[in-house]
């Protein structure tokens, strides 16, 4: 494979309240119902201009869009700090506290002063127009096999707005996620494959999980990565929320590159040119009326217009392959679809997929003037998107070089372009929040290391288990539960087993009051007062409202010499024990009084 230069970017939410405000985050599910009454805000972007009067390329293009931003908020999860209307409070000491904790086991060294910036944001993800964010550590490493492999930076920031839909003319954001805090942890280039940007990610996801204060589930964690080989470009890669993807995403950006330079290098030989910039011609020639009435296509052109253009010397490069399901005319289409179209038409591709004969293909290029060196895009739309998405496809078209890009991860490894890679003029002073002098919270945090967690846990659980409780989002429970004198085996398989069996019939086992239930269940087996096989019924029976006496009364232990009884009466009859009050007797123990039984000329029976 061609080498590779790697980073990463790992995104973690942390535990607690909203960074900026006093907003406890609903969870996702608890959104979706509070959404159903939410109310409605809406903003569009707008052109601000730098100290030296410019403006980044990536901001004037997502404004070129004239997109409408709506905001869906409820006072349950949002506020005034959320919409923009009033200024951000005090920051999360918790939040705070806990990104002081990653960057000591990520060996980093502290800024001396917090100062919180912002960070233009683009995507009207936020209702500010910018993300609040502050660097907190620089310079720290974790090791890969022996390898080193640099921690640039560990910021604390806020997360953005969830995307609930995304159309052509309006993107619509639900702010229940708004200002949750996020840990930004940013790892030097020197990731030099597929294989190891994964270990990498695994790596500190581990470190992450051992350090604790931080959310579990689907969308608490993603990874963003930045590629570049030789000849190429860098090139950042949003949004991968899942590890085993992180391998394809590298591998395929990298086949992607490759392809793109090679071809590069062919359309610089058919210009007969060693510029990186050709000039292509922009007519754009209307083909509305050459649409047939029975394809796909005409089916879009009920409120808008066929507009083509022609790309000379591209013939059979539009469907040259870049990597699995991405061709060039896939690159073109992307950047057609920043200015709000569906996509692109082209001439590499098969008419009787849209259908249409080959007729039409033959007349479009009669129409735009073609020889057989040439290809033609043309797009379906409204005729101003229309124009602006072809200029766009032309401009892209004239690069005869890898594009420096932010580029969206797609389900299949793959990734798709969202818009330039930002220019480096995005930070500014956040004036509302004052700076934080950092060693007196440094000073103040307790802090364990994370190889020293992790020995603690393997040494009193068995292999299996120390490995599925390690990686469990109930680990800190975990912990708590040893501390409390709980058994550690019992423990870690009542987590492990029993509560996802509970969370399948319907019970909520994830509140603070049923973790408290379970806790006392354990600890009531702690106490000798119930048996092993009863802990599941009896963690059962309190979630659903039974008190805590009855659970007790009801799974009460059977043991001593009112176990002997049962025996005798059962005849030393194992099957019969078990199946009238197994879930109220240790097995061991029954075992043990058949045997002194029977050993004695007792009461035996048959086992």
């Amino acid at each position: 494979m061609e080498k590779m230069k790697c980073g990463i970017e790992i995104h973690q939410r942390l535990a607690g309240r909203k960074l900026f405000c006093h907003c406890i985050p609903p969870s996702d599910d608890e959104a979706k119902e509070l959404m159903k009454n939410a109310r409605v805000i809406k903003r569009k972007l707008h052109v601000v201009y730098s100290e030296m009067e410019e403006v980044d390329e990536a901001a004037e293009r997502e404004i070129k869009k004239e997109r409408v931003y709506e905001y869906l908020y409820h006072p349950d999860f949002a506020c005034l700090v959320d919409l923009d209307e009033e200024p951000p409070h005090e920051i999360s000491e918790e939040a705070l506290k806990t990104t002081i904790k990653i960057c000591k086991a990520l060996h980093t060294r502290f800024v001396d002063e917090l100062i919180v910036m912002r960070k233009m944001v683009l995507d009207g993800s936020n209702t500010s127009g910018f993300q609040r964010t502050a660097i907190v550590g620089l310079d720290g490493y974790v090791k890969i096999e022996g390898k080193r492999i640099g921690i640039k930076t560990v910021c604390l920031e806020e997360e953005s707005a969830g995307i609930v839909e995304q159309k052509e003319e309006k993107a619509t954001y639900s702010l229940h996620r708004l200002g949750i805090p996020l840990v930004e942890i940013a790892t030097s280039p020197d990731i030099t494959s597929p294989q190891e940007l994964r270990k990498v990610a695994e790596k500190i996801g581990k470190v992450l999980r051992l350090v604790g204060g931080i959310r579990r589930g689907i969308g608490t964690i993603r990874q963003d990565v930045n590629i570049s080989i030789e000849g190429g470009a860098r090139v950042e890669i949003k949004g991968v929320q899942e590890l085993r993807l992180l391998e394809d995403v590298a591998r395929y950006e990298v086949k992607r590159q490759k392809a793109l330079i090679e071809i590069n290098e062919e359309i610089k030989k058919r210009y007969n040119t060693k510029e990186n910039i050709i000039k292509i011609e922009q007519s754009i020639v209307d083909i509305s009326d050459m649409i047939p009435k029975t394809s796909k296509i005409y089916r879009w052109l009920r409120n808008g217009v066929a507009l083509a253009i022609k790309l000379p010397k591209f013939a059979g490069l539009l469907g040259r392959e870049l990597c699995p399901n991405r061709r060039y005319g896939t690159e073109l289409s992307d950047y057609a679809k920043t200015m709000g179209v569906g996509g692109l038409v082209h001439s590499d591709e098969n008419p009787a997929k849209y259908g249409c004969g080959e007729d039409v293909w033959i007349g479009i290029k009669q129409r735009l003037g073609c020889n057989e060196e040439d290809a033609f895009v043309f797009v379906v739309s409204d005729r101003e998107r229309a124009v602006k998405a072809l200029r766009e496809v032309v401009k892209r078209a004239e690069m005869l070089y890898v594009p420096e890009e932010t580029r969206r991860a797609n389900p299949d490894g793959t990734s798709s372009y969202m818009r330039p890679l930002p220019g480096g003029a995005r930070m500014y002073p956040e004036t509302d929040i004052p700076s934080i002098e950092l060693a007196k919270w440094i000073e103040g945090v307790e802090f364990v290391a994370p190889e020293e967690r992790e020995k603690r846990i393997r040494a009193i659980l068995p292999q299996e288990l120390a490995e599925r409780i390690l990686t469990s989002k109930y680990l800190s429970f975990f912990e708590e539960l040893c501390q409390e004198g709980c058994d550690a085996k019992v423990s870690a398989s009542t987590i492990l087993n029993i509560l996802p069996m509970l969370r399948r019939e319907g019970l909520d086992v994830d509140s603070d009051a049923s973790r408290l239930k379970i806790k006392q269940v354990l600890l009531a087996y702690r106490d000798k007062k119930i048996a092993k096989k009863g802990i599941e019924r009896a963690i059962r029976d309190l979630i659903e409202g039974l008190e805590y006496e009855d659970v007790i009364n009801k799974y009460r232990l059977i043991s001593g010499d009112a176990l002997r009884e049962v025996v005798k009466e059962k005849r030393c009859n194992m099957k019969e024990i078990m199946a009238s009050v197994g879930w109220r007797v240790e097995a061991e123990e029954v075992i043990k009084i058949i045997k002194e039984l029977q050993g004695s000329g007792g009461d035996g029976g048959k086992d």
